[in-house]
């Protein structure tokens, strides 16, 4: 895997996607979850192994 790139889980069915900059390393850049450890700009390690390839049909946006 070359780094960076989106990957996306899920909670309760519900998904978030982190940009992984390195492995088992990021930052969530889309949070749907209501899960109180998962939040939207948090820098944390993941199980990179549980995380799906961001579908290249889909896109995340960042705006200020």
């Amino acid at each position: 895997m070359e780094y960076p790139y989106l990957g996306r889980n899920y909670v309760q069915g519900k998904p978030y996607v982190v940009l992984f900059t390195e492995p088992d390393h990021g930052v969530v850049v889309v949070n749907e979850t209501e899960s109180p450890n998962i939040k939207f700009g948090a820098i944390m390690d993941f199980d990179e192994n549980s995380f799906e390839l961001l579908p290249s049909d889909e896109v995340v946006r960042l705006n200020n």
